[in-house]
């Protein structure tokens, strides 16, 4: 039981690196930033990301939370600035600020 917990923390560390290499942005004029604002009451998460932060504004949302699709909006860093929101009740923003769509709109 030790050794296959061993051998999923490692597995998961591995995957975890290669994710890493994978989103990495390495244009000098890159975004790449993700956080909170406070939006409606609530703390939301966005996630912001480009190969220049020159480029025209590409969003997603609100709607689902696609943050855990970074990796599909790669080809479109190149000629945009992807800014995906976790809207109210969705991924980061609902662990942040827990359920609350009964109450909204405010």
């Amino acid at each position: 039981m030790v050794v296959a917990l061993a051998s999923g923390l490692a597995l998961r560390g591995y995957r975890q690196h290669g994710n890493a290499q994978l989103l990495a942005i390495h244009s000098p004029n890159r975004i790449d930033e993700g956080m909170y604002v406070k939006i409606g009451g609530i703390n939301q998460w966005i996630q912001i990301r480009g190969q220049d932060r020159n480029n025209p504004v590409l969003h997603g949302g609100p709607g689902g939370a696609w943050i855990p699709f970074t990796g599909l909006s790669i080809p479109r860093e190149k000629q945009f600035t992807v800014v995906l929101w976790d809207q109210r009740g969705e991924g980061k923003t609902l662990e942040s600020s827990g359920a609350s769509v009964a109450d909204w709109p405010p």
